[in-house]
């Protein structure tokens, strides 16, 4: 039996608090934008990536600001 996920043994979810929650959007942060989470965060609440929105990386980071990222 293979160990990579499938429909019907999916991965398992894992919760991170927020240091890791963080941690994380800083290191996707840097790997494809090459800039930190933090700055991440502060340009896209300044709507700095404004259009960008439908780019799969970015949406991921996103995610990982939890909130109401939304509304910028």
């Amino acid at each position: 039996m293979s160990a990579e996920p499938s429909l019907h043994h999916p991965p398992a979810v894992v919760a991170l608090n927020p240091a890791e929650t963080r941690e994380l959007l800083d290191e996707r942060a840097r790997r494809s934008l090459g800039i930190s989470g933090e700055e991440f965060e502060r340009r896209w609440r300044a709507g700095e990536f404004a259009g960008a929105e439908e780019r799969d990386d970015i949406w991921q980071l996103v995610f990982l600001l939890g909130g109401d990222f939304a509304g910028q």
